[in-house]
């Protein structure tokens, strides 16, 4: 009982702290008609988003039929919590621990209509480097890849593998979104993990200096 209580009060705390950000927050975007677009079109995609700005993006997002990929460890139970009560449903799974049972996992929220979220350089290091599992995943499943990201006017930057940043109230948070990229099956996937790094450094500088610029 008590363990279910602590585990609630752990979960509940970074919800709450994340929705009082977005509340109290001006949210902007650029280039949003990419996922407008497919949208309209019902094409399913993958966000690919930095390891980094995942705390924004749970609140951004809610809402949307997206299934983000998170970690089967201890820290993952209590992302997968905080991402239900945004209303995501998430899918366990990771590139070092049962791969195949991940992939699995991905391919069946495929079928359910469900759009992906995955941090390409994540669970862990090297930061912003692109793992080819995601580009795999894109070619096998012939979806386009959606790069996203988001720049905060405020935040804290951990000391963290990622240097991850936590989003703070009365912000002004941008979100840019980069070109679809589509992997074909003869593409060289380590040219392809070169072009997605590329987008995803492009538009989170782009994200960085029009959130910076913006006078609150």
């Amino acid at each position: 009982m008590w363990r279910a209580l602590k585990f609630a009060f752990v979960t509940r705390l970074p919800w709450l702290y994340i929705y009082f950000v977005g509340k109290t927050s001006a949210i902007a975007s650029i280039n949003a008609k990419y996922q407008t677009d497919f949208e309209a079109a019902q094409q399913l995609y993958i966000n690919a988003l930095w390891h980094e700005r995942q705390a924004a993006f749970a609140y951004t997002h809610r809402g949307l039929k997206i299934s983000p990929l998170v970690s089967p460890s201890k820290d993952g139970d209590i992302m997968t919590r905080v991402l239900q009560l945004f209303g995501f449903t998430a899918t366990r799974g990771s590139s070092r621990r049962e791969p195949r049972k991940g992939l699995m996992s991905l391919m069946r929220r495929i079928k359910e209509g469900y759009c992906l979220a995955i941090t390409p350089d994540g669970p862990v290091c090297p930061r912003r480097e692109v793992k080819q599992g995601t580009l795999y995943l894109a070619q096998k499943l012939r979806l386009p890849i959606l790069p996203v990201t988001n720049g905060m006017k405020r935040k804290l930057v951990f000391k963290s593998w990622d240097r991850f940043q936590l989003p703070l109230p009365f912000n002004y948070i941008v979100l840019v979104y980069g070109a679809p990229i589509w992997i074909k099956p003869e593409d060289d996937l380590e040219q392809k993990a070169a072009e997605l790094k590329k987008a995803l450094d492009e538009i989170t500088e782009q994200a960085d200096r029009a959130a910076c610029q913006q006078k609150m």
